[in-house]
């Protein structure tokens, strides 16, 4: 039977200490759990993103139309763009999917999300490999029609992630 002292990596080793340089960083002890679960969920890496804002009326909110393309780790499922609700002073959007059991090489994605809200000239991205900030195109009232139109046309030929 395994029994390893409270504190310690393994049964081989001391424990640690406050400040003790075995001791793993916090992101290196997630990473390492990571390695050891079958799946899990949380943001993805992202290569491009882009957003355009739609007018939809005088006095009345429009809708962001977020796309962000990316190669995430392979076994990866589910990925999905989801609006961070605490974020304060603007609008973040975070790549979010289910990852693992965790395997070699990576898989091209593009993910597509509305999301209602007031314009704003930039939003911001984030992802497990980066935070981006990029600017919002505008679609005028006058073309949305148009504009949504193009959008259910681009989402039938989307591929799941």
């Amino acid at each position: 039977m395994y029994s390893a002292k409270p504190g310690c990596i393994n049964s081989a080793q001391a424990p640690l200490t406050v400040g003790d340089a075995r001791a793993p960083r916090p992101e290196e002890r997630f990473n390492q759990i990571r390695e050891n679960v079958m799946g899990f969920y949380g943001p993805e890496p992202f290569d491009t993103a882009e957003a355009t804002y739609v007018w939809t009326g005088l006095r009345t909110p429009g809708f962001f139309s977020v796309t962000v393309k990316g190669n995430a780790p392979n076994f990866t499922t589910g990925i999905k763009l989801v609006r961070d609700p605490d974020f304060v002073g603007g609008m973040a959007i975070d790549v979010m999917g289910w990852t693992g059991p965790l395997g070699k090489g990576t898989t091209p994605y593009t993910v597509q999300g509305t999301f209602n809200g007031m314009y704003l000239p930039k939003i911001l991205i984030v992802g497990s490999n980066q935070r981006l900030l990029i600017d919002v195109k505008e679609i005028p009232f006058t073309s949305e029609d148009d504009y949504v139109k193009q959008l259910s046309a681009q989402a039938k030929t989307l591929e799941p992630a």
